[in-house]
């Protein structure tokens, strides 16, 4: 930025615009940086409650096959002792044998 004494303040302005118009032009190339910025934080957000929610949908599953397999336990237990109880222990075994193959 130059100033002569010889110009006057209007001619001065005039003489110095290039100056003034670069930092200017570089401003307004990056007016798009606060929108993009907030556009990349949601997309974050919005993959982050993706990952969570396929994380939450994973371990339910796990937790339905531990029930299930649980439950078939739990129901192996009882049957087995109530057919040992009953005296129909062979036929119990013969049953989970066809059962497994």
């Amino acid at each position: 930025m130059s100033s002569s004494p010889n110009l006057t303040t209007p001619e001065n302005i005039r003489a110095n615009a290039h100056y003034h118009t670069q930092p200017l032009a570089e401003i307004a190339e990056m007016d798009y940086i606060p929108a993009t910025l907030q556009q990349q934080d949601e997309y974050v957000a919005d993959l982050k409650v993706q990952l969570g929610e396929e994380k939450l949908q994973q371990l339910e599953q796990n937790m339905e096959k531990e029930r299930k397999m649980q439950e078939s336990l739990g129901d192996s237990t009882t049957r087995r002792l109530a057919h040992k109880l009953t005296g129909r222990k062979v036929k119990f075994k013969e049953r989970e044998k066809q059962k497994d193959q």
